[in-house]
Order: C-alpha cells, then sequence, then structure tokens
C-alpha cells in the first residue's frame, strides 16, 4: 500500500487544475480499495493449514480446528517413526482446553489477571505449617522433588519441552537451557547434572536465552514461551554471575510480551537487540539498548508477532548487518539495519502475499552477505548472497522428506533455521551448512538437498552451534536437550534429560499403600511410570499421556488414557510389562450443533476408593468399569429439563471435566462440566440432578475443573471453577448438603482482604485426611494455597516452602503424602501424615 499512498499525496500536492487529476485520484483509490478485498478474499479462501490458528479465541479456534480436521483427513500421514500415533492438531486441542477452562463462559481469557494474581500472591502471608513439623526434617523445603528422573522412551531419557539452548563460549561443559514452562537450568558437566536457577521467579516460562561474547558470566533470558503462546512473561532476567543472582530488565517497555529472541553485540556488549511477540496485549516490537538493557528504545514501531533478529558476520569495514523478522494477519515483515540495530529498512522477499508465519533467520558465521529465511507457511527456505536484496529458493526440489506437508503442519509451533559451516578443506572455502527444525531436523551443505539428522524427539524449537565445533550442536524440542557430536566423521546423538526436571504433566495417580508406587500423563511424552525410588520411569504409550488411575487394592492395576488424537483407557495387571486396550466399543461422538459439546481431549479417569472395582471414565457421556467382570456398561444418564419439560441426556450438558466417588459409598459420584454443570447420584446414575443452580445459592456459571468429596460427610463438596476477570466471585465454593433439593445453598470459600484466594483458575482441591472439613490444598496458575480454617484464609505454600512458581494441575492426597504435579516442573510432594 505504500507505492499507492506515495502517489496519493503526489496528485494531490500537483496544482488543482491540472487535467484529470480528479478522475487519476478517484481511479487509485477505487483501484486501491479493490486490491484489498481481494487480498482478504484470498487469504479467507486459504486453507486452514495455510493460516495461523487463532490461539485466544474460543469460537475462533474451535472453527479452525473442525477446517484442519478436514483437511488432515485428506494429507498424506507421517511414517510411524514420526507420527508418535499424534494429530497434528493435538496442540490446538490442548490449547482449545486451555482457553475453554479459563475463559468459559466467555470467548477470550483476561490475561491481566494474572500479573494482579501475582501481586496478590506476594501480599498473602506464608502458611504456618507446624501441624506438619514432626513429619518433615526442618532443614529441608516442605516440598521434595519426586521425578521423572531417567524417564526411558525407545529413543533415549526425555523430559520436557525445551524452548532455547546455548553453549558459554568460555567453557567447553557448560551449557544454559530454558525450558517451556520449566525456568533457567545449568549444566557445568555436559549435561549430565543440571541445576534450576529460576526457582524463586514469578513465572518459569522461558523463550530465549543470550550470553555475553566477552564475559560469559553475563547472561540475558528472555522471559514468556513464544513458540506455545503463553502468556507468563515480564522481560528480560540479566545475570551477572553465571546465573546466581538475577535483575529483571525491560519489564514496562516490552514485559507484556513474550522475548523470543536476543542478540548481544559482537563488539560492543552494551548494545542489545530483542524482539517481542504473542504477549498478553497482542503484537510485540523490535527493542534497543545502548546501556546492557538499563533503559530500552524501541527501534521498529510496527507492531507484530517479531519472532528472531540475528547478527551477520563482520563486514570489510568493521560493522555487521542485523536482521528482524515477524509477521502479522496480513503480511511477513523482513527488516535490515546497518548501524547495529539503530535504525532499520524493509526489505523485499520472495514471501507470499498475505498472512505469514513460522518466520526465521540465520545469518552465515563466515560470509558477512550471507543471509537465510525459513518461511513456514510458504514451505520454503529462501538465500540472498548479497545481504537480502536479492533472494533463491533451497527447497525448489521437493523431492526429500523436509518437503512432505506433515513437516509443516504446525510451524507456528515448531520452527527455526540455523547456520553452520562445514571443515575446512586446505584449498577450497567451507560451505554454510543450514539446519531447519521442523516436526523433525534437517540439513542441507548445498542448497540443492536436504537429509534427515537424528534430534532424539519431534518438535523442534531451538538449535545451537558449538562456538569451537560447527558440527556440534545442542538440540532443544518436546523432548528437552540432546547433544550431536561430531567424531570420526560420525554424528552421533545423546540424550541429556536424565536428570533435567521439566516434565509438563496433566494428571497424576499415586498409590495410598506405597509411596513409591505412582504414574501421569504428560505432554507428548506419553505416560510416566515411576519404577523403584524414583531412580528410573517407563514410558507407557506414545504421545500425550492423560488421567491415570491405580488400583486401591491391588497396586499392579493401573489404568491411563490417551490425552489427545487415539481416544481411549488402557489397563495393566503388571505395572505395564503388559498392557491390553480396554475403551469401550462405539464410543459414541455427539453430533456437532447447536452447543453439543465434542468429546473431551483430556478424558476424566477416576477409580473408587472403595475398593469395589469401579472406575468411571468420561467423554460427554459416563462409563463405568467393573474391573471384576472386566466389563463396561454406560450410564444413560439423563436430567429433567423444566424449560422444555423433557429428559435432557447427560452429553447435552456439556462434556464432564471431573469425577468424584464419595469415599464410602461406591454409588455416590458427582461430575463437573466444561459448561459448569455439576451433577450428583446417589445410586449409580439411577437418579441424577443438577445440582449447580437448583438451590438457594446458585454456583458461578464457570468451567467446573475439580470437585473433593468430604469423606465422612458425602453431602459435603467442594468444587473448584476455572475463569477470568471474575471480579468478587472466588474459584472454590463448598456445598454442605447437596442432597436437599429445598435448601442447598453454595457459599464461596475463597476469602477475603489480603489472604484471599487469588483470582486465578484452580485445577484441583485436596483434603487433609486428618482434618477434612477444614484443611485443605488448591492446585492453581500460579502454584498450591493452603487454608487450616475451612477457607476463611488463604496461605501461600509456593515459593515459601520450596515448590517452584509452575502451574499446579492436580493435587492429590494419598498415604502421608500430599502430591502436587505441575505443568513444567515434574512431580512434588510433601510429607502431611505419619
Amino acid at each position: 500500500m505504500k507505492p499507492i499512498d506515495a502517489e496519493v499525496r503526489r496528485f494531490v500536492n500537483t496544482d488543482a487544475r491540472a487535467p484529470g487529476i480528479l478522475w487519476r485520484l478517484r481511479y487509485l483509490l477505487l483501484a486501491s480499495g479493490f486490491l484489498l478485498c481481494m487480498i482478504n478474499l484470498a487469504c479467507q479462501r486459504q486453507p486452514a493449514s495455510k493460516r495461523e490458528p487463532p490461539m485466544e479465541s474460543v469460537r475462533e479456534l474451535e472453527r479452525y480446528i473442525k477446517a484442519r480436521e478436514a483437511e488432515e483427513a485428506r494429507l498424506p500421514q507421517p511414517p510411524d517413526t514420526l507420527r508418535s500415533k499424534e494429530s497434528p492438531l493435538q496442540l490446538l486441542y490442548a490449547r482449545l482446553r486451555f482457553l475453554r477452562e479459563r475463559a468459559y463462559p466467555n470467548d477470550r481469557v483476561d490475561w491481566s489477571i494474572y500479573m494482579r494474581a501475582l501481586a496478590h500472591r506476594y501480599e498473602m502471608q506464608p502458611a504456618n505449617l507446624d501441624r506438619y513439623k514432626d513429619w518433615f526434617l526442618p532443614d529441608f523445603p516442605f516440598w521434595q522433588f519426586v521425578g521423572p528422573n531417567n524417564f526411558e522412551t525407545p529413543a533415549g531419557p526425555v523430559t520436557g519441552r525445551v524452548n532455547a539452548v546455548v553453549y558459554d563460549p568460555a567453557d567447553d561443559n557448560t551449557f544454559y537451557i530454558g525450558a517451556a514452562i520449566g525456568g533457567v537450568w545449568k549444566t557445568t558437566d555436559r549435561g549430565k547434572n543440571w541445576v534450576p536457577l529460576s526457582n524463586a521467579w514469578p513465572f518459569e516460562a522461558i523463550s530465549s536465552i543470550a550470553i555475553d561474547p566477552k564475559n560469559s558470566k553475563i547472561l540475558y533470558v528472555g522471559t514468556g514461551d513464544f513458540h506455545g503462546s503463553d502468556k507468563q512473561s515480564f522481560g528480560l532476567m540479566k545475570s551477572t554471575d553465571g546465573g546466581a543472582t538475577w535483575t529483571n530488565l525491560g519489564r514496562a517497555e516490552f514485559g507484556e510480551t513474550s522475548v523470543s529472541k536476543i542478540v548481544i553485540d559482537p563488539e560492543n556488549s552494551d548494545v542489545i537487540v530483542l524482539t517481542c511477540g504473542r504477549g498478553r496485549q497482542g503484537y510485540g516490537q523490535v527493542w534497543r539498548s545502548t546501556d546492557a538493557g538499563k533503559t530500552w528504545k524501541a527501534v521498529i514501531t510496527d507492531f507484530a508477532e517479531w519472532a528472531e533478529v540475528a547478527v551477520s558476520h563482520i563486514r570489510v569495514y568493521g560493522d555487521r548487518w542485523y536482521y528482524a523478522v515477524g509477521w502479522t494477519g496480513s503480511e511477513g515483515k523482513v527488516y535490515r539495519s546497518a548501524d547495529r540495530g539503530a535504525t532499520w529498512t524493509a526489505l523485499k522477499t520472495p514471501l507470499s502475499p498475505g498472512e505469514q508465519f513460522g518466520l526465521s533467520i540465520a545469518t552465515s558465521p563466515q560470509y558477512e552477505d550471507n543471509v537465510y529465511l525459513l518461511a513456514g507457511k510458504d514451505h520454503k527456505v529462501f538465500y540472498s548472497y548479497d545481504a537480502g536484496n536479492t533472494w533463491g529458493d533451497a527447497t525448489a526440489d521437493s523431492r526429500h522428506m523436509m518437503q512432505e506437508p506433515w513437516q509443516w503442519d504446525r510451524v507456528w509451533y515448531d520452527w527455526y533455521i540455523r547456520c553452520s559451516t562445514a571443515h575446512q578443506v586446505p584449498g577450497s572455502r567451507p560451505a554454510d551448512v543450514l539446519y531447519v527444525g521442523l516436526k523433525g531436523l534437517f540439513q542441507s551443505t548445498s542448497l540443492k538437498s536436504w537429509k534427515h539428522v537424528e534430534n532424539g524427539h519431534v518438535d523442534q524449537h531451538d538449535l545451537a552451534i558449538d562456538p569451537r565445533e560447527p558440527e556440534q550442536m545442542l538440540i532443544g524440542n518436546d523432548g528437552g536437550v540432546y547433544l550431536v557430536e561430531h567424531e570420526g566423521g560420525v554424528l552421533s546423538l545423546q540424550s541429556l534429560n536424565a536428570r533435567l526436571g521439566i516434565t509438563q504433566f496433566y494428571k497424576g495417580a499415586f498409590s495410598a499403600s506405597d509411596p513409591n508406587v505412582m504414574l501421569g500423563g504428560t505432554q507428548d511424552n506419553g505416560t510416566a511410570v515411576a519404577e523403584g525410588r524414583f531412580n528410573r520411569w517407563k514410558f507407557v504409550n506414545v504421545g500425550d499421556g492423560g488421567s491415570s488411575a491405580i488400583s486401591p487394592t491391588n497396586n499392579n492395576v493401573q489404568f491411563t488414557t490417551a490425552a489427545i488424537g487415539a481416544y481411549g483407557v488402557y489397563r495393566t495387571d503388571d505395572r505395564w510389562s503388559t498392557s491390553k486396550n480396554i475403551t469401550p466399543p462405539n464410543v459414541p461422538r455427539p453430533p456437532r450443533r447447536g452447543q453439543i459439546e465434542e468429546i473431551p481431549k483430556l478424558t476424566a479417569l477416576t477409580m473408587d476408593p472403595n475398593g469395589s472395582g469401579l472406575l468411571w471414565w468420561a467423554t460427554n457421556y459416563l462409563y463405568v468399569w467393573n474391573d471384576n467382570s472386566q466389563k463396561w456398561f454406560p450410564l444413560n444418564l439423563s436430567t429433567w429439563n423444566a424449560e422444555s419439560r423433557s429428559w435432557d441426556p447427560l452429553h447435552l450438558r456439556g462434556a464432564i471435566t471431573t469425577i468424584a466417588v464419595a469415599p464410602r459409598n461406591s454409588f455416590w459420584f458427582y461430575t463437573g462440566s466444561a459448561d459448569g454443570t455439576v451433577l450428583m447420584s446417589e445410586f449409580l446414575g439411577a437418579d441424577v440432578k443438577i445440582i449447580n443452580f437448583r438451590a438457594t445459592t446458585v454456583l458461578p456459571h464457570r468451567s467446573v475443573t475439580s470437585i473433593s468429596v468430604n469423606p465422612v460427610n458425602q453431602d459435603n463438596i467442594l468444587v473448584g471453577l476455572g475463569g477470568s476477570d471474575t471480579g468478587d466471585i472466588g474459584h472454590v465454593w463448598r456445598c454442605d448438603n447437596t442432597t436437599n433439593d429445598a435448601w442447598r445453598n453454595w457459599v464461596d470459600i475463597s476469602g477475603s482482604g489480603a489472604n484471599r484466594l487469588p483470582d486465578i483458575i484452580v485445577h484441583a482441591i485436596a483434603r487433609d485426611p486428618n482434618d477434612p472439613g477444614n484443611v485443605f490444598f488448591v492446585g492453581t496458575d500460579l502454584g498450591v494455597f493452603y487454608t487450616d480454617d475451612g477457607g476463611a484464609n488463604w496461605y501461600d505454600v509456593t515459593l515459601p516452602f520450596g515448590l517452584p512458581s509452575v502451574p499446579v494441575y492436580d493435587l492429590v492426597a494419598a498415604g502421608s503424602y500430599l502430591y502436587a504435579v505441575t505443568w513444567g516442573r515434574g512431580i512434588w510432594r510433601a510429607k502431611i501424615g505419619p
């Protein structure tokens, strides 16, 4: 549009008496309008796979997913070695669940609540845990890390998603990694052992890390999860002592956005340029500091999803090129700077017109004008030998695995391009070596052909070249971090994940009789099953794990589900030496119409704690497995609809998100749904009541995330709620008389004042078995909180007691322990009984 605008200004400034000027002006305006309409129409007609997913709106993401599902059915399927039995849509399903829980009944999450909730948490008093002092050592934290350690898979140990990897330029043995939701970690023995550096930070989402090339003790860490569209960002963190202490920078300027990439000028370490995007308030900008991060100026003021900045090899006269890439819903952006990032010029590129995403840029470590551009949406790699003035296509030959459609099916999540150099042959110039990370990892030494490189796990997020050995590298992906070494002309891959505790768990199950027996479903790494005393964990299933259960009468009998893609329930009676799929036949899927919810991607699974052998599994329907007869029977539940004066099937009430069985009555259960419905039955489904609004006081209309039944009074329950921007509405409610239709009463027990529970989603509720009527713990997006007076006052039991500030998706009191299942730092536990 800029040429048209310039032309209009030239016409307007021309003598008004010039013949035809009005006609020419009208023509240009009409032409520009027509062009915009055609571009918008073309964008709308593009297949969903050519559009970046709308990751903030529930309704828009639902429509996008349906379009992608239709496309996926027509796409070639990847080989088993890469498919991992997971749908390429699994991340979108998980994102949709994430949004629904936090937004319902609204369309979008109010992200501002996170900073308000964080500020409130700092005002809260730490808990007085003297009641537990007899069961944990005073010199040790209340919370202890359990695992996984040595989480073995056929491809070696895995852990969790790694977004950033970097070598210490001064020490061969020292690496740093940034986990998606697990913080910054450091190793000084090449990955044998790892130390967390960010346990005291308010959030542990990391996008990028940079080390000062002149002083490797100085580190900069970009917060937020740019690849995962997480909003837990708070600017830049800087350390001058190798990660021992930290200072927060740039929070006022760009703290609302994820810091996707950081570059420190090789000649002047005071000059820092970084890119931002995918923030709580939308797009970001490109920022520059000339005083080592003390102050900042936006040097590219265009708002976009700025993904990367790169700096070239030094030029003849001592300068360097800087490049930055980003995108919006209408165009891709590639900029260049000739003055170390002070001013910028937009480059013309071969990117297709309209929306772009998945852009990455890399420069040659040896040739000052060589620059390479990954265009994710276009499925292309472009190269330029004249600093971006002209471009060629390095992916014109489609006869290689990198050009398979499934490699590019989520380049809004897994994408990068990096450049290294080959060993120099005497008498010749060494070639640039390109690495492209998609679902897999690919290498090219000629720009004509590409080969697959072993990478340990699917979904690539970062790659760092060893500054001393250009054919060795660190790889960060959904499995963790891997080291590639070059010995005797052969590349070897080594997992560095055995002692890196950054696993992202959905749910967990724990034995009440043996504290060493546990399992849980993880993001993209199946189900983790503890063996022995946590020194090794077994890998069960593939893709995303889900909910799990352990028989209260036989620890060898365990169950797990697949969270995303392949729905199902799996059973073992020998702790997963063998197993079988026991999914009910012909699991019904409701039709897609009106408000009928589709089957949830993370299904609820609950074992009867009374030892009857009954197992509840929920989709939109509720099934019960009798482990004694080895048979399923569906509960065809229905509730009376007073408006239509008819019986509504349960599946019309929305996806079931949680199930709770009364500890003293195997037939008495409660369910909570994504649409806020709470049902109860006293006779195994023979009588079903809606109890959330048929009461003297009404439960708030929010997604129901958790239900806890009082073990000494099955008529008394606690309910955890999702939602955001709830105002004075709390997230934990109690009902003392669920069976009393006439006088059923809901009470907000989220507290008040400084000791009120933060206004944040509650994922799980656990009661202290020694005082179940008054002492509760809740797991939230900000960690764990505790009350010892029935909810009148709440206290923080996260950072003050040794638990990192990460989301806690599940809390389970089993035996003498309380287990915290975290989204980013594995499983932790605290001793709360003898």
